[in-house]
């Protein structure tokens, strides 16, 4: 698994027609309000994480909100809206029901149930999928004890101006508990699958900030409101106040209240309010206002920002790709030396002396998580040591089968290239030489390469050619797939050493003698 998200090839459009509205002036993020891409932006409501990032940097708040979903059926998203579905599906039961035995009898035709949810393609994959939702559902029976729950509602909508701001979003699940006199109060709930926090130190608890917003939002809809919905359940004696707050860390079967006091409940009032404002002042000034955060290092715009730059900050995130593929004004694309004609039908055979065109190179050098630094290639990054070693490794074969380094090198490092991002989109949907599946492909092609039948066809013709770049890539993705069934079961076999006896590795027929 790599961190780049292997968007298909309508999410790239996508992608780049988002980017095609935006660009930067200075430390603010600009917006063409005539583009239909940035329709989105204008919004009658405001949910809870939203006003987070509008607080914190309101130019990554645009862009995040417009992103299509990840495809990745392992992203952590992803995982965690599948779990919930589990969960939801299983507080939705008979409070008998709601055993360990049935949480797993619910993963089966979870897809189905739930048509929306992002699966594997293929059926080992789809055991681990599986496997990792059932981790994160088995932690809410440490958390309660489900049986002994009353569920007032799950998955529910609410839609109510706070203070005049009218907020968005939806309770994963509503309690009713004993208030003490013999009537009931209720509790909102909400479900984390991922890394346990414990609230406190110097970043917003984002967590609390939705709980609190949920609380409020809850009691102004009232009682009424939650007879109208859809499946819900109103225990006699229940009274539309909200006492409790809990973010259920179900991955860690660890849960943590949530204060709910009049002083903390006000300050989150008042930053849903500044954000909302936040929000509207931006859409009026036809820009949002970059501003580097302790967590500019996760931002897929962290390569082009100019104030992050400015900052320091760099990619933690492997996402840099993802950036520049939106391309929001950044620096055009560096041109390559000369221009080769795709449709050449041969690569060597003749007398190659030629140079490289004239051109003015620069590198700059910055850290490794970067492919560019002030619009030149950045000689510490993964394209870089992409980039020289697929040209060394042209270089090096050229040499070695007695061919002169000339115009061929750059067609043949191209070609290399090509194997390796074919390879690379067919698994990942991406095809950038700063991707570390680009590096573990690289090493792929340097092993096949060594094999024999697969040295290049030098004075060969085109289909000799074609050939040999078929069988290359044949060879490479029985490679890929058995590395990524070792991954996937390390130890299947019982004894591999008895796979082994009394057979030979079969070998790929070489292709087409060079004429």
């Amino acid at each position: 698994m790599t961190n780049e998200p292997a968007y298909s090839e309508a999410q790239r459009l996508k992608l780049a027609e988002i980017g095609s509205a935006f660009r930067f002036a200075g430390d603010r993020l600009t917006f063409d309000a005539t583009h239909p891409g940035t329709h989105k932006l204008y919004r009658k409501t405001l949910s809870p994480s939203s006003t987070n990032s509008l607080s914190t940097c309101p130019a990554n708040w645009a862009i995040d909100y417009l992103m299509p979903e990840e495809p990745d059926p392992f992203a952590t998203n992803t995982i965690g809206t599948a779990a919930h579905a589990v969960m939801e599906d299983l507080m939705g039961l008979p409070a008998a029901e709601r055993t360990r035995a049935r949480a797993n009898d619910l993963l089966n035709g979870l897809e189905e149930r739930h048509s929306k949810l992002i699966v594997p393609s293929d059926p080992l994959s789809m055991g681990r999928w599986r496997a990792e939702i059932a981790a994160r559902v088995d932690g809410l029976f440490t958390i309660e004890d489900p049986t002994q729950v009353i569920v007032v509602g799950r998955e529910l909508r609410v839609d109510i101006p706070i203070d005049g701001v009218a907020i968005g979003g939806l309770v994963d699940r509503l309690d009713a508990i004993p208030d003490g006199k013999g009537c009931y109060t209720l509790a909102v709930r909400d479900y984390k699958t991922g890394k346990f926090k414990s609230g406190g130190g110097k970043f917003v608890d984002t967590g609390a900030e939705q709980q609190r917003l949920y609380s409020i939002a809850i009691e102004l809809l009232g009682l009424d409101w939650l007879r109208a919905q859809p499946g819900t359940y109103l225990p006699d004696g229940l009274r539309p106040v909200v006492t409790e707050a809990s973010l259920y860390f179900t991955a860690h079967g660890k849960a943590r209240k949530i204060g709910l006091t009049p002083v903390s409940r006000a300050k989150t009032r008042a930053r849903f309010v500044a954000a909302w404002q936040t929000m509207q002042q931006s859409l009026n000034a036809g820009s949002f206002p970059a501003t580097p955060q302790p967590l500019c290092g996760w931002c897929p715009l962290v390569a082009l920002c100019p104030s992050a730059i400015a900052d320091g900050k760099v990619d933690k995130s492997g996402k840099s790709a993802l950036g520049e593929l939106l391309n929001l004004g950044g620096p055009p694309p560096m041109e390559p030396p000369h221009t080769v004609r795709a449709a050449e039908p041969t690569i060597g055979g003749t007398s190659m002396t030629a140079t490289p065109a004239p051109h003015t190179i620069h590198f700059s050098e910055g850290n490794r998580y970067e492919e560019t630094r002030n619009g030149h290639l950045n000689a510490s990054s993964a394209a870089a040591t992409a980039a020289f070693g697929l040209t060394s490794m042209a270089a090096d074969i050229l040499t070695n089968r007695g061919q002169k380094i000339g115009a061929s090198l750059l067609p043949f490092a191209q070609t290399l290239n090509g194997i390796v991002a074919e390879l690379q989109a067919r698994y990942s949907g991406n095809q950038s030489l700063d991707n570390g599946l680009h590096t573990r492909l690289r090493g792929v092609l340097h092993t096949v390469l060594e094999m024999p039948g697969t040295q290049p066809p030098f004075g060969g013709t085109y289909e000799q050619w074609t050939a040999w770049r078929t069988a290359v890539i044949n060879r490479m993705d029985f490679i890929v797939q058995s590395s990524h069934a070792l991954w996937a079961n390390p130890a299947s076999l019982a004894d591999p050493l008895a796979a082994l006896v009394g057979t030979t590795v079969p070998t790929p027929a070489a292709p087409a003698a060079a004429a």
